[in-house]
């Protein structure tokens, strides 16, 4: 316990550059990319931009936050791996670590064990959580967490094993081919209009870390 609360004296706020600099990249080529597309693309992109991010948005809401992190309702297995895929299309990491990091929230809300801890002030509750390394208090709490359904589920156990194929194709490949064979969009179209809507779906669930706890 001694070198937990040492640990929590000393603590500083430390950079992770890799998602600082990949959701800042996401960030300008989504937003500036979208106006500057915003002419040529097709009509059924627009259509199929908000069909991803419904999907997208279901399988936050309904699958990672409802179904695995509460624990709400029960679901058939084919409707487990439907939002298992939606969920997937969010890229907001694995359903396993978003419901760990949720649960966290909920046990230990504005405390330094709160992953986007709102005292921490409004842009770190809201995005740059992801920015910095865990604080200390956080990390050995998150061990006291009940995983043991999660780790019992097999889809999100399939999903953990496999999140990097799994996003690459699910998330990024699969919405950018769909618009370019179907309705022969552009390449660069439809790169945009994906990384527009994962922007767009981010922010969706991080106003209510940030706007919904401070106001």
């Amino acid at each position: 316990m001694e070198s937990i609360e040492k640990d929590k004296t000393k603590y500083r706020q430390r950079l992770e550059w890799s998602p600082l600099i990949v959701l800042t990249l996401a960030h300008i080529i989504g937003i500036c990319g979208w106006f500057y597309c915003l002419r040529s693309m097709r009509p059924m992109t627009y259509i199929w931009t908000y069909v991803m991010a419904v999907a997208a948005g279901l399988g936050i809401l309904m699958g990672a936050h409802r179904l695995w992190t509460h624990r709400s309702y029960k679901a058939h297995w084919s409707v487990e791996t439907v939002l298992m895929i939606f969920q997937t299309i969010a890229m907001q990491r694995s359903i396993f670590h978003w419901s760990r990091d949720h649960r966290m929230h909920h046990k230990y809300s504005e405390t330094d064990a709160d992953p986007h801890n709102s005292k921490r002030g409004f842009l770190f509750s809201h995005i740059s959580w992801l920015f910095y390394h865990k604080h200390p208090e956080l990390i050995e709490k998150s061990k006291q967490i009940d995983l043991t359904d999660l780790r019992n589920d097999p889809i999100v156990m399939f999903q953990r094993k496999h999140i990097a194929i799994l996003t690459l194709l699910i998330g990024m490949v699969m919405p950018v081919v769909v618009p370019m064979l179907l309705w022969d969009e552009s390449f660069i179209n439809a790169v945009i209009a994906n990384i527009f809507r994962f922007v767009y779906g981010l922010h969706c669930g991080f106003l209510v870390n940030s706007v919904a706890h401070i106001w």
